[in-house]
C-alpha cells in the first residue's frame, strides 16, 4: 500500500503553523523581558538619578572629575587586573553650597495656594477627559490620565520653578542642560508620585458614574504644604559632599529597592528629552567604614533595545529605513575579548555619529565631558553609577537561541517546546494525587513514622519525595504558606535526588531564597564533617547570587574532602546495616507502644474507679499499705483463700474434728495450734508404720483390749512389769506366788483408766511391748525431757488409731493440709495487717476453718480481689510502655544517611577532579568569565556537582540550552517568576516542581507591565493561535493563561501531575500567624511551634506621642524611629543574639529608619549580631527574624495607610491594586518568629480599613491572654494538678535549673493536636503542663507533661462519649504525638499506675533521661570520626600501598632519619617474606663504603647482572654503586 503524501504534507503543514505560533509567544515573552512594557513601549534602562518615592538611584560621575581618570584607567584596561579596585572615604567629593539651598528654599516658598488651584483644576479637567475618551478602557484612561498629569506639573509648576533657580546653577556650573534635565525629571516624579493613588481612585469613581468632587478630593493629595516639603526633602538630599557617601546611599536604597543591582553606565545618547546609557556593566561592591571595594562583572552590555528604539523613532521621523548592524552584539565578554576594547566601543559610537548624522568627536576616556550630537541626538561621553532592576539578558539569550532553533523548523527545543503547549493547551494532565494519598493512607503507622532521610520530614514532604518518584509525573507543584518549609523541603528533595544519582538544579529569583537552601544543605552535611567544617562544601553556586566553584576546588577544601572521603569509603556497608537495625528497632519499639496502648481498656479503669469507693467506708478487708508495698499480694490472696477452702474441706468433718480434739485432750488444751496438730500427726503415721512392721499382732491385740490406754496407764504397767519381775525371783517362793500375782493383778486393773478383767501375768510380753511402743512414740514425739511431755498424752492417740477409732486415711485426709498451712502461715508473715482484719489466728484453727470473711467469694473476689488485680493489670500495662527513643532513633538515622549522601557527592567531585584536572581549569576560567559551558563540559561538570544552585536571572548565562539536561529542576518562591523567565527553565527538564504562594506577592515586573502593551501581544498571540493552532473556544480560553503576567505556580495549575499545599507551620506561634491563617488560609495550617511563655512577650504594642512636626518627611515619623532606636540600644545591652527586623508601609519611613540607626554605635553589631534588615512590607518576602518591629506611621492628624492596604479584604477584586494591597497583609504579618513589636502613634481603635482589623485581631489576642489563668495559677477544682506540681517543685531537676525553667500548667496540647487531625476529640481530662527549659540561647527543650487521675474522667460522665471510652490511646493519637515529638517536642504521660512508689524521683529520672537524651550512637559514626580527627592531627595515616588507614605508630621505622615511613610495617613485613632472594645475595654491611644517595652504609649484593653495592636502607634508598 502507498503511503498517504497528502496526509503527510497536512501533517508537516499543521507542524509548520504549530512552529509559527510558538515563534509568537517565544518572541512574546523575549519582549516583556527586555521591556517590562512600560509606556509607549520606551527602553527600560535610562539614566535616572531619583525614582518616584525620591530615593536617590543613580549618581553622575561627571561632578567628581577626579574620578574620571581612575574610571578610564578601568575601561582601557577592559576592567582587567588594573582597574579601579576601591574607592576611600572622602576620597571623590563635591558640595552644594549653602547659599544656593537658600535661595532655592526661599524660590520654594514663593510657590502660593493661588498656583495649585489653577493647577488642581487642569488636573480636574485631565481627569473628566480621560473619563470621556476612554470611560471603556480603564487601561487606557490611567495611560492618557497620567502622560497629561506630567505634562501640566512639568510647564505650571516645575519649569517656572526651575526658571527662577537656573542662573544660580550655572554661575555654579551646575546649571547645564545636563542638571536642569535631570532636577526637572526628578521633581515632576516627586510632586506626581504624591498624587498617583488618589487621581487614579478619582478616575475610577468618575468612569463608575459615581459622585465625587474632584476638586475637594486632589486638594487632600495635592496641597501647598506638602508640595513645599517634597520640594524642600529633594534639594536637601542633594547636599552630597563624597562619592563614598553617595555610593553608601545607592547601597542602602538597593536593599530597600530589592531585586536591584548597581551597574557603571558610560556613554549616553539622548533622545526626545530622554537620556539611555549606550554601554553598562554590573559591579559588585564590599563596604567595610571608610573603603568601598569594587568587582567588575565579567560581561559588558551595549544597550541594543535603546539604540534599535532611536533609530526606529528616527526612522520615523526621517522618514528613513535602516538599522545599526554593528550594534547588534549586545555582550561583550570580556575574557574572551580580542583586541582593544576602545576600539571596538569606538566603532559602535562612529556607527551612531554617522547614522545619525553627528557632529563632534567622542573619545569615550577623555577626562573631560565631550559630545556629538545632531538635530535629534546627542551622544556624551559621561558616566553614571546606577541602580536599575536585575538584569534578563541571560534570558533573552535563551529565547533569542529558542527562536533561531524554532525558524530551522527542527531540533529538540523546538519538540519540547511543542510538548509544553501540547501539555497546556490540547490535553488534560494525569494527576498522581489519588494515587500517592492512597499509598500514604493505607501505610502502616511505622512506615510513617520511620524512614530513611538525613532531614527530618513531615507527611506532605514524604509525599512530594514519592510523588517525584513517580514515572510520568514530570510536573509538580508545591504551595508554601509562609514559614512552611518550603526550604527545608527543597534540601529534602535535594539529598534524595543525590542519593538516587539524579541532577537537580534549583533556581530562585531571591538571593536569599538560595541562601537558605545552601545553608541548609551546608549545614546538615557539616553535622558529619568531623574535622574543621569551615571549608566549602561541595554545593555548586552559580551567577551572580554568588560562585562556589573555585573554593570548592581549592587546594585546602579538596584535601578535606578528599580526607572524609577516604574514611567513610570503607564504612558504607556498615553505615546500610547500622541504618536497617535502627529502623527495624524504632519500628519495633512504636508497633509495641502501639500494641500496649491497645491493651488498656477503659471500662476496666472505670471498673476499677467505682470499686475503689469501697475504701471510703472502712470495710474493706485488705490493708492498702500492704498492696502498696508489695506486688504480689494479689496471687497471694488467691492462694490464701484456695488453701483456707482446701483445709475447710478436709478438717471441718465430723470425723476430722474428732481427730483435732483428740489431739487438743492429749495437748491438754481446749484449742490447739493446727501447726501442733499436723506435726504430732505426721509423727503418728511415721509411728504406725514402725508399729505394724516391729511388733506382733498379738501386743496389738492385747492393746485392743482396752478401752483407752493414758500415759497414766503406762506408768501403772510399768510399775506391774517392775513388781511381777520381782515376785519371778528365786528369793520368793514360788508357793505364794500365785498369790501375790493375783493380788498384783488386780492392783494393776485398778489403776487403769478403763480396767479390764484379764490375768496380767500371762501377758507380760505384751505389756512389755506396749511399754516400748510408748517409748518409741515419746522418742519419736521428743516429748522426753520436755517442759510439756507430762501434758502430751500420745499414747491415747495412738492406742484409738490402733483400736480404729480413727483410720489412718482420716489421718492422712488431715494432713493433706499442710502444703495449704504453709500458704497461710506465709500470708500471715508477710501481711500481718491484713491477716488480722481477717482475724487470721494460726493458733486457732477454726479461725481460719470457719472464717467467713476470707470464704465469702462473692465480696472478696469479685469485689475486693477484683479491684487489686485490675490495679496489677493496668499497671503492669502502663510501665510495660517503653519510653520512647523516637528523637533519638530519628537523629541516628539522620546523621547516618546525611554521612552517606556526603560521601556520595564528595566521591563524585574527587572522581571529577582526578580524571578531568585540565577540564576543572577549564571550566573555573569559564565560570569566572561568566560564559556558557559547552555541552560536553557541562555534562561532566554536572556530573561532579548533582546539586547546581543559581538565580533564574543568569543561570542561563552558563548553562546550554539543552533539552532534558536536569533530571529535576526546581522554582522557589515560583510566584515571584513569570512564565516568561521560566520558560527555558522548563525546557532545560526532565521533571519540574515549583514551589510557592499565590497568596503572597507576584512578580512585580509582570504586575506593573502596562496592559494596553500586553493586550496588544495577547491579541496578537491569540490571533496567530487560531489562524495556526485551532480556533476551539475552550482552547482559546486556556491560551489566556499563556500571559506575562502568570506567574509559573499559576501556569502549573493546569499542567501538574500532583499539587500539594504545605500545612504545617514552623516559624511562629499560632498567634504570629493567625491573622494570615484565618484569612488567607482558611485556618488550613498546622503550627507546630508550642507556646511555653506569656502571650505579652510574643505580641507587644507600644505607643508615642507622634505629632505634625513629627514628620521630617511626606510619610515618616521621627518618634517611632527613635522609640525603635531605642529598644534596638536595649538589645544590645542585653547581648541578644536574636535577629531583628524592622518592617514599614512607606519607603520615606524606610529611609529615616535606615540613616537613623546606621547613626547608632550599635550598627555594626546590629546588622552582624543580630541580622538586622530594614524593610517595607513590598520588600520582606522571604525573610524572617526573631523579633519584628512595625512601625505604622500614621498619626491621629496623618493617615496615608489606605494607599498602601486594601480598605476590605472581601473587596479585593473590586479595589485597585487590591490583590497587591491585601498581600501585603500576608507577607508582612507572617516574618517573625518569637515577638511581634507594634510601634503605633495613635490607639488602634483609630485605625482603619483591613490593616485596622488587622492590628485590632493581634490586640484582641493580647487582651484575650490578659483575662486567662497566669502559668502561676492552677486549677484549684483539680487536686491531682496541685500534687504534680507538688511533685515537680520537689524534683532536683527543677530545684537544680529553676532559673532556666519555664513551667506551665494547663497547657491545652488538645489545640496543637487537633490542627494535625480536626475530627480530633482530645480527652478534657488530661491535665497537661508545659516545661520549657533553656538548655542555651538558642537551644530551648520542650517538654509536654500530661497527668491522667482518671478519677475526674470518671466522676463526671458527661465527659466520656463515644469518641474516648473505649480507647485510652489509640493509634491514631500515637501517630499525631510522634509527629509532634519529630519536631523536637518531647511527651511524658504519667498516671497513678506508673508513677511508683515515690512519684518524685520517677519523675525526675523521666525529665532528665528526656534532657540527656542524645542520638543513637553509633560505632561507625564514632569510627568515622575518630579516624578523621587522626588524620587531621597526624595520629593516623593512610598506607598507600594498602589503601588502610592505621595508627602512626604502625608506620615507625628506626632505620629512617623521620623515624616514621611511608608504608605501613604491616606491608613492609608482608613484602619481606614475599621477597625471594638467592642466599648470597644479602652480605654483611660495608661501612667503608658509602651510598651515594643519602650517605650511608652499603651492602654487597648479588643481581641480574652480578655482583653491586646496594644502599642498606634500601628500598627506603636505591642507591647503588659497581663492585
Amino acid at each position: 500500500m502507498k503511503p498517504n503524501l497528502d496526509f503527510k504534507g497536512k501533517m508537516a503543514d499543521n507542524n509548520i503553523k504549530e512552529l509559527s505560533f510558538i515563534k509568537d509567544i517565544a518572541k512574546y515573552f523575549m519582549d516583556f523581558l527586555e521591556t517590562d512594557f512600560h509606556k509607549r513601549k520606551l527602553p527600560r534602562r535610562s539614566v535616572k538619578y531619583r525614582n518616584n518615592d525620591n530615593l536617590l538611584v543613580g549618581i553622575n560621575l561627571d561632578k567628581y572629575a577626579d574620578f574620571h581618570q581612575g574610571i578610564n584607567k578601568t575601561i582601557k584596561n577592559a576592567f582587567g587586573s588594573e582597574s579601579l579596585k576601591k574607592i576611600d572615604k572622602n576620597q571623590y567629593k563635591t558640595t552644594l553650597p549653602k547659599n544656593l539651598l537658600d535661595l532655592i528654599f526661599l524660590q520654594i516658598k514663593k510657590i502660593n495656594q493661588s498656583q495649585l488651584k489653577k493647577i488642581q483644576k487642569k488636573l480636574a479637567d485631565s481627569i473628566e477627559k480621560a473619563a470621556t475618551l476612554h470611560k471603556k478602557e480603564l487601561d487606557k484612561a490611567q495611560a492618557y490620565m497620567v502622560d497629561d498629569f506630567e505634562a501640566i506639573i512639568t510647564q505650571d509648576l516645575i519649569f517656572p520653578f526651575i526658571e527662577n533657580i537656573e542662573k544660580p546653577l550655572e554661575n555654579l556650573d551646575l546649571g547645564d542642560e545636563e542638571h536642569t534635565f535631570t532636577i526637572t525629571e526628578e521633581l515632576v516624579a516627586i510632586v506626581f508620585n504624591s498624587l498617583k493613588s488618589k487621581s487614579s481612585e478619582i478616575l475610577n469613581l468618575v468612569i463608575a458614574k459615581e459622585k465625587v468632587n474632584i476638586s475637594k478630593e486632589l486638594q487632600e493629595a495635592f496641597n501647598l504644604e506638602e508640595t513645599q516639603e517634597s520640594l524642600s526633602a529633594y534639594f536637601g538630599e542633594l547636599r552630597i559632599n563624597d562619592l563614598f557617601s553617595e555610593i553608601f546611599q545607592l547601597e542602602k536604597n538597593k536593599k530597600i529597592l530589592d531585586k536591584q543591582d548597581l551597574y557603571l553606565y558610560f556613554g549616553d545618547i539622548s533622545f526626545e528629552s530622554k537620556k539611555y546609557p549606550l554601554f553598562y556593566i554590573p559591579i559588585d561592591t564590599k563596604m567595610d567604614s571608610n573603603t568601598i571595594h569594587l568587582t567588575y562583572d565579567s560581561q559588558l552590555y551595549i544597550n541594543k533595545k535603546a539604540l534599535n528604539y532611536i533609530c526606529q523613532e528616527f526612522n520615523k521621523i526621517k522618514n528613513l529605513k535602516g538599522t545599526l548592524d554593528d550594534s547588534s552584539e549586545r555582550i561583550i565578554y570580556l575574557s574572551q575579548l580580542e583586541g582593544n576594547l576602545i576600539e571596538k566601543l569606538g566603532k559602535t559610537v562612529d556607527e551612531l555619529k554617522n547614522y545619525f548624522d553627528m557632529k563632534g568627536d567622542i573619545d569615550l576616556i577623555n577626562e573631560k565631558v565631550v559630545s556629538a550630537r545632531s538635530q535629534y541626538v546627542k551622544i556624551t561621553n559621561n558616566r553614571y553609577l546606577c541602580l536599575f532592576d536585575k538584569s534578563d539578558e541571560a534570558l533573552v539569550n535563551d529565547y533569542e537561541e529558542i527562536l533561531k532553533e524554532l525558524n530551522q523548523e527542527n531540533g529538540q527545543l523546538a519538540d519540547k517546546f511543542t510538548d509544553l503547549l501540547e501539555s497546556f493547551i490540547h490535553k488534560n494532565p494525569f494527576s498522581f494525587n489519588p494515587e500517592i494519598e492512597d499509598e500514604w493512607d493505607s501505610s502502616e503507622t511505622e512506615d510513617k513514622l520511620v524512614y530513611s532521610s538525613p532531614i527530618p520530614l513531615n507527611s506532605e514532604q514524604r509525599q512530594i519525595l514519592k510523588s517525584i518518584s513517580k514515572k510520568d509525573c514530570n510536573y509538580l507543584s508545591v504551595s508554601g504558606p509562609p514559614g512552611t518549609g518550603k526550604s527545608h523541603t527543597i534540601t529534602a528533595i535535594v539529598f534524595d535526588a543525590i542519593l538516587k544519582n539524579k541532577s537537580v538544579l534549583v533556581l530562585s529569583d531571591k538571593k536569599e531564597a538560595l541562601d537558605v537552601v545552601e545553608d541548609k544543605i551546608t549545614q546538615t552535611m557539616n553535622k558529619v564533617r568531623y574535622a574543621d567544617s569551615s571549608f566549602r562544601n561541595p554545593i555548586l553556586r552559580l551567577g551572580k547570587t554568588g560562585n562556589t566553584y573555585s573554593e570548592i576546588l581549592s587546594r585546602s577544601s579538596l584535601d578535606n574532602i578528599k580526607t572524609h572521603h577516604r574514611v567513610v569509603k570503607s564504612k558504607i556497608g556498615e553505615i546500610d546495616n547500622q541504618v536497617k537495625n535502627i529502623i527495624d528497632s524504632s519500628m519495633a519499639e512504636i508497633d509495641h507502644e502501639i500494641n500496649t496502648y491497645e491493651d488498656i481498656d477503659l471500662n476496666e479503669i472505670a471498673e476499677f474507679q467505682n470499686l475503689e469507693s469501697d475504701y471510703k467506708d472502712g470495710t474493706v478487708l485488705i490493708h492498702q499499705e500492704e498492696f502498696n508495698d508489695d506486688q504480689d499480694l494479689i496471687q497471694t490472696f488467691t492462694d490464701l483463700v484456695s488453701a483456707a477452702e482446701h483445709m475447710k474441706e478436709k478438717i471441718d468433718t465430723k470425723d476430722a474434728k474428732e481427730v483435732i480434739k483428740v489431739v487438743s485432750k492429749i495437748y491438754d488444751e481446749d484449742h490447739i495450734a493446727l501447726t501442733t496438730s499436723l506435726e504430732f500427726l505426721g509423727n503418728v503415721r511415721e509411728i504406725s508404720n514402725i508399729i505394724e512392721n516391729n511388733y506382733s499382732g498379738s501386743i496389738l491385740e492385747f492393746f485392743k483390749n482396752f478401752e483407752s490406754i493414758t500415759q497414766k496407764d503406762i506408768d501403772a504397767f510399768q510399775e506391774y512389769v517392775s513388781s511381777f519381775s520381782y515376785l519371778k525371783s528365786p528369793i520368793i517362793g514360788y508357793l505364794f506366788k500365785n498369790k501375790e500375782i493375783k493380788h498384783l493383778n488386780e492392783g494393776l486393773n485398778s489403776k487403769l483408766t478403763a480396767p479390764v478383767d484379764l490375768e496380767f501375768n500371762k501377758h507380760i510380753d505384751s505389756i512389755k511391748g506396749i511399754i516400748k511402743i510408748n517409748h518409741l512414740i515419746a522418742t519419736r514425739i521428743d516429748m522426753e525431757d520436755s517442759d510439756h511431755a507430762k501434758s502430751v498424752d500420745a499414747i491415747y492417740f495412738f492406742h484409738a488409731l490402733i483400736r480404729n477409732r480413727f483410720t489412718q486415711a482420716q489421718i492422712d485426709e488431715i494432713i493433706s493440709i499442710e502444703e495449704a498451712l504453709k500458704t497461710i502461715i506465709s500470708f500471715i508473715a508477710r501481711y500481718p495487717l491484713t491477716s488480722k482484719r481477717l482475724n487470721l489466728d494460726l493458733d486457732d484453727s477454726d479461725s481460719i476453718v470457719n472464717n467467713n470473711a476470707l470464704l465469702n467469694k462473692k465480696n472478696l473476689l469479685d469485689k475486693e480481689l477484683r479491684f487489686f488485680y485490675l490495679h496489677d493489670k493496668i499497671s503492669d500495662t502502663f510501665n510495660d510502655i517503653p519510653e520512647s527513643h523516637y528523637q533519638a532513633s530519628n537523629k541516628g538515622i539522620e546523621s547516618l544517611i546525611t554521612t552517606k549522601v556526603t560521601h556520595n557527592m564528595d566521591d563524585r567531585l574527587i572522581n571529577f577532579f582526578e580524571n578531568n584536572k585540565n577540564d576543572a581549569t577549564t571550566l573555573r576560567n569559564i565560570i569566572k568569565g561568566k560564559q556558557k559551558f559547552p555541552k560536553d563540559q557541562f555534562l561532566k561538570l554536572k556530573n561532579a556537582f548533582p546539586c547546581i544552585l543559581a538565580g533564574i536571572r543568569d543561570y542561563a548565562e552558563y548553562i546550554p540550552l539543552e533539552k532534558d539536561i536536569f533530571d529535576l529542576v526546581i522554582i522557589d518562591e515560583a510566584s515571584q517568576v513569570s512564565l516568561a523567565q521560566a520558560f527555558p527553565a522548563l525546557l532545560r527538564a526532565r521533571k519540574v516542581l515549583v514551589l510557592g504562594d499565590k497568596k503572597q506577592f507576584s512578580n512585580i515586573k509582570s504586575a506593573q507591565a502596562r496592559s494596553d502593551t500586553n493586550t496588544e501581544y495577547l491579541n496578537a498571540v491569540s490571533e496567530s493561535f487560531k489562524k495556526n493552532v485551532t480556533t476551539d473556544i475552550t482552547k482559546i480560553e486556556r491560551l489566556k493563561k499563556f500571559n506575562i503576567k502568570t506567574s509559573v505556580l499559576d501556569f502549573f495549575e493546569y499542567i501538574s501531575n500532583y499539587s500539594i499545599q504545605l500545612m504545617k507551620h514552623f516559624r511562629g506561634y499560632k498567634e504570629i500567624i493567625s491573622y494570615s491563617n484565618r484569612h488567607f488560609y482558611n485556618n488550613s495550617l498546622q503550627v507546630m511551634k508550642i507556646l511555653g511563655k506569656p502571650v505579652s512577650e510574643v505580641i507587644k504594642f507600644s505607643f508615642v506621642q507622634a505629632t505634625d512636626e513629627d514628620e521630617l518627611y511626606p510619610n515618616t515619623n521621627i518618634k517611632e524611629v527613635n522609640y525603635i532606636c531605642d529598644e534596638l540600644v536595649q538589645l544590645r545591652k542585653n547581648n541578644s543574639t536574636l535577629s531583628v527586623g524592622i518592617i514599614t508601609p512607606h519607603t520615606n519611613q524606610q529611609k529615616l529608619l535606615i540613616e537613623n540607626i546606621a547613626n547608632l554605635a550599635e550598627w555594626n553589631d546590629l546588622q552582624d549580631l543580630n541580622k538586622l534588615k530594614i524593610m517595607t512590607f513590598d520588600t520582606c518576602q522571604g525573610e524572617e527574624r526573631d523579633i519584628i518591629f512595625y512601625s505604622m506611621v500614621a498619626t491621629q492628624t496623618k493617615d496615608k495607610l489606605w494607599a498602601i492596604f486594601i480598605k476590605d479584604l472581601k473587596n479585593v477584586d473590586l479595589e485597585e491594586d487590591g490583590q497587591i494591597k491585601a498581600q501585603r497583609l500576608n507577607v508582612g504579618f507572617s516574618r517573625a518568629k518569637e515577638t511581634m513589636h507594634f510601634v503605633c502613634s495613635k490607639p488602634v481603635i483609630e485605625f482603619t480599613g483591613s490593616i485596622g482589623e488587622a492590628l485590632r485581631h493581634y490586640d484582641n489576642i493580647l487582651l484575650s491572654s490578659a483575662e486567662e489563668k497566669s502559668p502561676d495559677e492552677v486549677d484549684k477544682n483539680s487536686k491531682m494538678e496541685e500534687k504534680v506540681l507538688q511533685w515537680f517543685y520537689q524534683t532536683q531537676f527543677w530545684q537544680e535549673n529553676k532559673d532556666r525553667i519555664e513551667f506551665n500548667p494547663q497547657f491545652a496540647i488538645g489545640s496543637y493536636l487537633k490542627q494535625l487531625s480536626p475530627e480530633y476529640s482530645y480527652p478534657a481530662y488530661v491535665v497537661d503542663f508545659l516545661i520549657s527549659y533553656k538548655m542555651s540561647d538558642t537551644n530551648i527543650k520542650q517538654i509536654v507533661l500530661e497527668y491522667d487521675g482518671f478519677k475526674e474522667h470518671f466522676s463526671d460522665l458527661s465527659l466520656v462519649n463515644e469518641f474516648n471510652y473505649e480507647d485510652y490511646y489509640n493509634e491514631d493519637d500515637i501517630y499525631r504525638q510522634k509527629v509532634l515529638e519529630g519536631y523536637g517536642y518531647s511527651f511524658i504521660r504519667i498516671n497513678r499506675f506508673n508513677v511508683g512508689k515515690d512519684p518524685v524521683q520517677t519523675l525526675d529520672t523521666r525529665i532528665e533521661n528526656l534532657i540527656k537524651e542524645s542520638p543513637v550512637k553509633t560505632n561507625v559514626l564514632k569510627n568515622i570520626a575518630n579516624t578523621v580527627n587522626g588524620l587531621n592531627s597526624g595520629d593516623k595515616k593512610e598506607c598507600p600501598k594498602c589503601k588502610k588507614i592505621r595508627e602512626a605508630d604502625d608506620f615507625k621505622d628506626d632505620r629512617l632519619e623521620s623515624g616514621f615511613g611511608r608504608i605501613c610495617q604491616l606491608c613492609k613485613a608482608t613484602k619481606s617474606r614475599r621477597r625471594k632472594k638467592p642466599s648470597s645475595s644479602l652480605t654483611s654491611v660495608k661501612p667503608s663504603i658509602t651510598c651515594p644517595d643519602c650517605g650511608g652504609s652499603m651492602r654487597l649484593r648479588n643481581g641480574k647482572y652480578g655482583e653491586f653495592y646496594g644502599c642498606a636502607k634500601f628500598p627506603y634508598c636505591k642507591g647503588t654503586k659497581n663492585v
